[in-house]
């Protein structure tokens, strides 16, 4: 009795006489993310733990009433985000979506299971997440996933797959459900220990790629190529774990991407990045960002060939950022919509300034107007500034901590390369800050040196500030010679008191690009970082 007058009560309540249509558009911002394609975002990982759908929300929903509960279970679409964590439940989403597209991911060492469960439903697929996981103990017995490459998936949009241990493809097409796939926008494929598949379907509409692949055997680039050819709508690209190739596919033209907005690649050979950017041809707005990548030797052999089919991308940036702190490097240069950023470790024994000057032959900037510096190595800055020939602003930041006699070494050796007026031959202005513990003394004459040969060629430079940390006795010392330089600055010589504590570098808002994630999270070791701290790094 008690529980038919319970019934009856919420018979009359106000959440009971709303519409079946409108307690379902309520039900789907309970149950779901915006509809945007994102589906929860799936992280990718190169060792992914088990992913499980959250079914919390709609467990609630189904035990408020019983109203409530027949609307939630006769609504298909609220039903199609499923994961095999417990096989009762994904049977009891399956049925209740009934003929709806839905989104899954399957977690499975199991190759019979997994071949089994996408040929039954493959027609209904809508995002599928694999993740095929080592086996009990560390075995290593193939996977096969013959099953994407032999059923079809007409409304596919999202598929991602992450192998953790060897694969085995028996088939010997690598055509991807059987057949062009007009219908795919995201595709991400992770490889770890294991021999790539690369699909040779043709992507008419795919917009977002991740490739991840760690293999010795055979370098991504043998293969990479060939999938990008057929990806013509392809706006983001990101590749991780990259190896050089020494034997990479080359193609008579550039890949041409003509809607791509970024391209980004994480922990990978710098000399491989080249080497695929090389091969593409892209628009004149997009972001190159190549983080956390490694380096060595790299002769200019491997690196050096210049991108001239570019020559719109980098002829729009300019401005160029340099620093290094320890064994962490990054160059970055911005247009007011491009940009390109390589931020890697070098080996401590090793100088980067040949690499640098590498770099520069293979992504010519000509178009920098403004750089801004700061770095320990004595031998960059020369190398670098010679390679610069439009700037007109440059700014050298001094490390904070630096022993004077490295210091000196280091302003001694900026002034003694710009004292040559075929170096930054439009150079206007010049600014050194930093706390550095005391004005290095021997670096006056050289400074001083340097104004005085670039008035005499009629290069003259316009204004110069020091803003450092001058003792009482420092400035007295020094004041005297900068001040005689005045004569050769037309617009005048500034001497701070070194009140910059520090320099941080924000690159522009540019570089978050939110869509780029749009269908999975990226690990946090692979998004772009947009604010660096000179000389605190990690």
């Amino acid at each position: 009795m008690s529980h038919l007058i319970k019934e009856r009560l919420n018979m009359w309540a106000a959440a009971s006489q709303l519409p079946p249509e409108v307690l379902l558009h309520i039900f789907k911002f309970a149950v779901h993310a915006p509809e945007d394609g994102a589906d929860g975002g799936l992280s990718l990982k190169h060792r992914s733990s088990r992913v499980v759908a959250s079914t919390r929300a709609l467990h609630s929903l189904t035990h408020v009433c019983k109203w409530w509960r027949d609307v939630a279970l006769n609504s298909p679409t609220l039903w199609t985000r499923i994961d095999n964590h417990k096989p009762a439940q994904l049977d009891a989403f399956l049925a209740r979506s009934r003929s709806a597209p839905i989104s899954v991911h399957v977690s499975t060492n199991d190759s019979d299971y997994l071949d089994t469960f996408i040929r039954g439903h493959s027609g209904r697929l809508r995002r599928l997440d694999i993740t095929a996981e080592s086996n009990v103990y560390g075995a290593h017995d193939p996977m096969c996933l013959d099953a994407l490459f032999q059923s079809k998936a007409p409304v596919l949009e999202c598929l991602t797959i992450a192998v953790h241990h060897s694969y085995v493809h028996k088939g010997a097409t690598s055509l991807l459900f059987q057949e062009r796939v007009s219908t795919l926008h995201s595709l991400a494929i992770s490889y770890f220990d294991s021999f790539p598949c690369i699909p040779a379907n043709y992507f008419p509409r795919l917009t977002h790629l991740y490739v991840s692949h760690k293999y010795l055997g055979v370098p991504l680039l043998e293969h990479l190529p060939l999938l990008l050819v057929n990806t013509p709508a392809l706006q983001h690209l990101h590749v991780s774990l990259c190896a050089f190739a020494a034997e990479a596919v080359t193609f008579a033209r550039p890949i041409p991407l003509p809607s791509l907005r970024s391209f980004t690649c994480t922990n990978s050979d710098t000399r491989a990045a080249l080497q695929l950017l090389n091969l593409l041809e892209y628009p004149e707005d997009v972001l190159v960002c190549l983080s956390e990548m490694h380096c060595g030797i790299t002769s200019a052999a491997e690196v050096s060939q210049r991108i001239s089919t570019r020559d719109a991308w980098l002829a729009s940036m300019t401005t160029l950022e340099v620093y290094d702190a320890g064994n962490r490097y990054c160059v970055i240069a911005e247009g007011p919509r491009s940009g390109f950023m390589i931020r890697c470790r070098w080996t401590p024994s090793h100088s980067w300034a040949p690499w640098v000057v590498n770099i520069c032959a293979t992504v010519p900037l000509d178009s920098i107007t403004s750089c801004e510096l700061s770095t320990c190595s004595l031998d960059l800055a020369p190398a670098l500034l010679s390679r610069l020939p439009g700037v007109r602003e440059l700014a050298v930041f001094l490390p904070n901590g630096r022993y004077v006699d490295s210091t000196t070494a280091l302003l001694q050796g900026i002034f003694v390369a710009l004292a040559d007026p075929t170096c930054c031959p439009d150079l206007q202005t010049l600014r050194v800050e930093g706390v550095i513990g005391g004005w290095p003394v021997l670096a006056t004459d050289p400074f001083v040196t340097m104004v005085r040969k670039r008035f005499e060629s009629g290069r003259p430079l316009q204004h110069v500030t020091m803003d450092v940390d001058w003792s009482a006795q420092e400035r007295h010392h020094c004041e005297p010679a900068l001040m005689f330089a005045v004569q050769y600055l037309p617009g005048g010589l500034t001497l701070g008191e070194g009140a910059v504590r520090e320099h941080r570098f924000v690159m522009s808002e540019m570089w978050t690009v939110p869509d780029a994630e749009r269908w999975w999270q990226l690990p946090p070791n692979e998004k772009t970082v947009r604010t660096f701290q000179y000389w605190n790094d990690d």
